[in-house]
């Protein structure tokens, strides 16, 4: 018979995280627990309603008991070492005693887990949630005070169990290569097209005679050159999904000196760009908007042959982006997205994508700030 689809209910969700066979817990930021698979609840001996909402280290304190329980405070060092890598942490063996289900709620049950936490990413590379997944080996760790017969069959469980694992690891190693390999080929050729249609306009671009037309197109190839470039860090890093923002900044600087032909001796450029690789979605708006920005500077704010500086900057958690000169300043500071450049309105456009504001001051020259921290 034909399997039809379209006719099938959407999936639940909810319903198939809860019903896993491995014990998972996914949390906010701030370790509130918004969702628990019942592996998780029955192995910890919990209800559903008696977790959700609550902070993880209220519902699993240390045992009062034990006056050397690290239980809590190395779960919550995980937790934080995941929230500022926003990469998966694999902790070590753990002694975490778990309440017992009683009324009052007193007594606790000695339990050994072996913990992993990973973080959920949003749409701009920000951790939105953890998950938190657990194996209770508390069987293994008694094994040592077990008898000579459960010893050996428990050995043998262990051992089928990690022969199956292996060659899963196996066959997800070699499909993640296949995958690695076809994603860094995507980047090579986009980036490949993209500085082809970046070296047509400026080819373009020398045989108009009108000087608007001339600047429209040289502006339209920086513009390309930046997604190429972006495409181009992303080919040659290790993380295929992620921008060296410092590595692509200091070449986009680069680039904009080589264009406009300028002193760096005149102009001297400084780059605070905070060590950090950005998720692509927010790594694109990024780099067109330093593009637009330092190509305003390089352009308009030292005229004559004027001295002066150019500051680049991008904070360590990627929130805050801001590029600052102290030159001519602009000539209209009133209402800049409607009558400020193409460039700022462009900046504008792309920050109102990924949720930002846009902050320009003109003191003493021009200051232009990008901050997601209001999203």
């Amino acid at each position: 018979m034909e399997n039809n689809l379209s006719d099938s209910s959407p999936l639940d969700f909810r319903a198939i995280f809860e019903s896993v066979p491995e014990l998972y817990l996914v949390l906010t930021p701030d370790l509130r627990i918004v969702a628990a698979s019942d592996a998780y609840l029955e192995a910890t001996m919990t209800r559903r309603e008696d977790v959700l909402g609550r902070h993880m280290f209220d519902v699993f304190p240390d045992n009062p008991d034990e006056a050397n329980a690290t239980g809590v405070n190395n779960l919550g060092q995980s937790f934080d070492k995941v929230l500022r890598s926003r990469a998966p942490h694999f902790m070590a063996l753990q002694k975490y005693d778990v309440r017992q289900r009683k009324d009052d709620g007193t007594g606790f049950e000695e339990r050994y887990w072996s913990p992993a936490n990973f973080p959920v990413l949003d749409d701009f590379g920000r951790v939105s949630h953890l998950i938190h997944r657990v194996a209770d080996v508390t069987a293994f760790v008694r094994l040592e005070n077990s008898s000579l017969e459960t010893q050996r069959r428990m050995e043998r469980d262990l051992y089928l169990r990690t022969e199956e694992v292996e060659r899963s690891n196996h066959l997800l190693r070699e499909s993640l290569l296949d995958k690695e390999t076809l994603l860094r080929e995507i980047h090579h050729r986009v980036k490949n097209n993209l500085q082809v249609i970046a070296s047509l306009l400026r080819l373009q671009a020398r045989q108009v005679n009108d000087s608007k037309a001339h600047a429209a197109l040289s502006d339209m190839g920086n513009r390309i050159r930046a997604i190429a470039d972006i495409h181009q860090t992303l080919y040659s890093s290790s993380e295929l999904a992620r921008v060296d923002m410092s590595e692509f900044a200091a070449k986009l600087v680069k680039n904009l000196l080589s264009v406009y032909q300028i002193d760096q001796e005149r102009v001297r450029v400084q780059l605070k760009i905070s060590s950090i690789n950005l998720e692509i979605g927010l790594a694109v708006p990024y780099g067109l908007m330093l593009n637009e920005l330092i190509s305003n500077t390089l352009k308009y704010a030292f005229p004559d042959g004027r001295e002066g500086t150019l500051v680049v900057a991008l904070d360590k958690s990627g929130a805050v982006l801001s590029v600052s000169d102290d030159g001519i300043g602009l000539p209209v500071a009133t209402d800049i997205a409607a009558k400020g450049s193409l460039g700022l309105q462009l900046v504008h456009l792309l920050a109102e994508q990924i949720g930002a504001q846009v902050r320009v001051e003109s003191k003493g020259g021009t200051r232009v700030t990008v901050s997601t921290l209001a999203r």
